[in-house]
């Protein structure tokens, strides 16, 4: 059976991926990833395209930084609120900074990736943690700065 392009994102995430933010100091599985502070909540999620098929999965990256008081303050006045902050939500609403991980590289603007069946997973993988390496976590760190 041939795997299909969903299938492929996610033992992408789990097998290159995950393995290399771990390296990197993050926490996490699946499409959420966490950098541990005592202070704040750093993390990064990858969002898929609503567009996907399963010949091709579309995705971006997403950063979110928010202190953990600036975070409980705005869960007292908003019981309905998660627990935890996540970076796929929009949240800057609620004391969050957030950015797409295309908006911190050159050219300053919305990068989706693409991956398919011929899709070169070893290069993907390395351009995206050098992408982590270059400007991401940099952009993390910065917001506790």
């Amino acid at each position: 059976m041939v795997a299909t392009a969903q299938q492929l994102f996610a033992a992408f995430l789990k097998e290159r991926i995950a393995p290399g933010l771990r390296d990197r100091g993050f926490k996490g599985s699946g499409q959420v990833y966490r950098l541990p502070d005592a202070a704040h909540y750093l993390q990064v999620g990858f969002q898929k395209s609503v567009h996907n098929d399963a010949r091709e999965v579309s995705f971006t990256i997403n950063l979110q930084a928010v202190s953990r008081a600036t975070w409980d303050a705005a869960r007292r006045a908003r019981s309905w609120l998660p627990e935890h902050p996540t970076p796929n939500t929009h949240l800057e609403a609620f004391g969050c900074w957030q950015q797409r991980a295309g908006d911190l590289m050159p050219g300053r603007r919305d990068v989706w990736w693409s991956l398919r069946r011929d899709t070169d997973l070893d290069q993907l993988a390395r351009e995206l943690l050098a992408a982590f390496d270059d400007w991401l976590i940099p952009a993390l760190r910065q917001q506790i700065g």
